[in-house]
């Protein structure tokens, strides 16, 4: 059965710029232009050529009559309705991610409200692991973002749900490949934008964690998570897996991509991947270990010195302080430069505090501070 649009409105908000992108995704070929009025686009169709009457103006009198006209040759020209058509016309700029939650309770399509809510939360926080990821790979990213991924998410766009259990939709946008006539550009990187290395990552990382589970599944081990990282996957990205299926009624949670057509992929890569419920709580877990090795930054470090040690040749020396970490008393180790290490063997002797700053890193049982900056005593109030 053929939908007709006949909606005015729908039809004058469709872009110029994003039909002409659609059309040459397709195959599409400008051949002539009226002014700043109209273009023609022509389709070779076998012995026939299919052209098209593109309105560039949408202030233009007959700009819906037009608009319709060119959805009716593509319906006719594609064999699908014009309302498939038209919503890949809407997302032609994007790379366009659905998350869909498999339920034993949704028969119509829709779900509770919160978990509604809940799924759109997860689906962000999908994003913003990906992003984080894509600026440099790392077990599991703290509050603060950088600049890059904020900016990112807020170009993010939702799109309308879809039936199929539930459908979540996200739309990244993305800038159109150019080409010189036939030729490379000599200093080209070859590197996509942001927007897409972002989820290329995401569509990456989300495979690496299917395979790193299955390891786990079988094997009992961690070890492929952690190997994993560079290819994105962080406890950010398994908190928000987990944080989308944490349901008894969820059966498995579905990730798809389409890549948007003004701007191919470089590299064969993955437009889905699933995860099963029982998937899900390897998933959990591997994303609380992730985030127990995890490097923590700027950590402020108070504490005293009780033990001292350097090489009789060395300038250098290692101390360890009793600090306080997440509420817990913690034994650190530091590696000091020497006028660090005159300082802290002060401290020992008098008994005074000191105060550091640097990269907390678990190792073994124990902690060890990095790149430490900022060591002094700290001065205590007389009363």
């Amino acid at each position: 059965m053929k939908a007709y649009l006949r909606d005015s409105d729908i039809l004058r908000r469709i872009p110029p710029r994003e039909l002409a992108a659609y059309l040459r995704a397709q195959g599409w070929h400008q051949i002539s232009r009226i002014g700043d009025k109209g273009a023609v686009w022509a389709k070779d169709e076998g012995r026939d050529t299919a052209e098209i009457l593109l309105p560039l103006d949408p202030s233009l009198g007959d700009y819906v009559l037009r608009m319709s006209e060119a959805l009716q040759i593509l319906e006719s020209v594609e064999g699908r309705s014009q309302l498939e058509i038209l919503k890949d016309i809407e997302t032609v700029s994007g790379d366009l991610i659905r998350v869909r939650v498999q339920r034993r309770d949704v028969h119509d399509g829709t779900v509770p409200l919160e978990e509604g809510v809940k799924l759109i939360q997860g689906v962000r926080d999908l994003l913003v692991a990906a992003a984080s990821a894509a600026v440099s790979p790392k077990p599991y990213f703290h509050s603060r973002r950088p600049n890059r991924v904020t900016e990112y998410i807020q170009k993010v766009h939702l799109g309308q749900t879809e039936q199929g259990s539930f459908v979540v939709t996200a739309l990244s946008r993305v800038t159109p490949e150019l080409m010189r006539g036939q030729q490379m550009l000599l200093f080209d990187d070859g590197e996509p934008p942001f927007e897409r290395q972002v989820t290329m990552k995401l569509a990456d990382s989300l495979v690496a964690t299917r395979e790193a589970a299955e390891v786990a599944s079988s094997l009992g081990v961690f070890d492929a998570f952690e190997e994993g990282v560079e290819r994105g996957i962080n406890a950010n990205l398994c908190q928000a897996l987990e944080f989308i299926g944490d349901e008894p009624e969820v059966m498995q949670v579905d990730v798809r991509f389409s890549w948007a057509p003004i701007r191919p992929i470089s590299r064969p890569i993955s437009s889905y991947v699933s995860f099963p419920s029982d998937m899900l709580p390897i998933i959990k877990e591997a994303g609380r270990m992730l985030k127990a090795i995890s490097p923590v930054e700027d950590v402020e470090l108070r504490g005293v010195v009780v033990n001292l040690a350097r090489e009789l040749d060395e300038d250098a020396g290692s101390v360890v302080v009793y600090g306080f970490l997440d509420g817990q008393i913690r034994r650190v180790k530091i590696h000091l430069s020497h006028d660090q290490y005159q300082l802290a063997i002060q401290a020992h002797d008098r008994k005074q505090p000191v105060v550091c700053y640097g990269e907390l890193v678990r190792e073994g049982n124990g902690f060890v501070l990095k790149s430490p900056r900022g060591f002094r005593i700290e001065r205590v109030a007389e009363e």
